[in-house]
């Protein structure tokens, strides 16, 4: 996903678990980040507790294989702006990132 949206021109940076995101979120300037639920060493909704937190401004987004309402539910009480669940075309992604664009530009990670 990473190399199709930087296709399109995104600033991406992308992270092999959820601790080396919140050490690009540490020291960079993003204001979305696209996040699985299930990740190495921290899962999504830890991550997504600690950048709800740390973070409150930036926008996350969940993408990902787990499609239950359980997980759904969670995702967006802890905060996420949107649960998009696999496989996703990137053009409704695209949308969903073009709403959330038009409140400010972002780097994405």
């Amino acid at each position: 996903m990473s190399k199709l949206l930087s296709a399109e021109g995104f600033a991406v940076q992308s992270a092999e678990d959820g601790y080396e995101a919140l050490k690009y979120l540490r020291n960079g300037s993003f204001s979305l980040v696209i996040s699985d639920l299930n990740m190495p060493n921290l899962d999504g909704f830890d991550f997504l507790r600690i950048v709800r937190q740390d973070y409150p401004l930036i926008n996350v987004i969940i993408l990902t294989a787990s499609s239950g309402a359980d997980s759904y539910i969670q995702a967006m009480n802890l905060g996420a702006v949107e649960y998009l669940c696999k496989p996703i075309k990137l053009d409704a992604l695209k949308s969903v990132m073009g709403v959330i664009a038009q409140r400010n530009p972002f780097g994405l990670l």
